[in-house]
């Protein structure tokens, strides 16, 4: 039997390693990941302020776009504890992604 471990895992395993080339590919995950979220948020009708790899693991960040709008269920679904409302009108979205 083999041992599956998720894309978290693998990165960390990576940095603890030493592994070359590891933050190039975080790089790239992070961007296509942020990319995919884009499109996501587009055809939901929300905002997306893009993707990060950090310490909760690979994470996409979705907003409302009016204090009216219902969070989409695929969204809740994956956060079901997590805050809905629109991005704070002083926050860019690169802003809102850094914190």
């Amino acid at each position: 039997m083999a041992k599956i471990i998720d894309l978290d895992c693998l990165i960390q395993a990576a940095r603890e390693r030493g592994v070359p080339g590891v933050e190039e590919c975080v790089r790239v995950i992070e961007e296509a990941t942020s990319a995919l979220a884009e499109e996501v948020a587009q055809r939901l009708g929300i905002v997306s302020t893009g993707a990060t790899i950090d310490a909760g693991g690979l994470l996409a960040t979705f907003y409302a776009t009016n204090a009216s709008q219902p969070c989409p269920e695929l969204i809740d679904a994956g956060d079901a504890e997590g805050e809905w409302h629109p991005l704070p009108a002083h926050r860019s979205a690169a802003e809102a992604l850094a914190h």
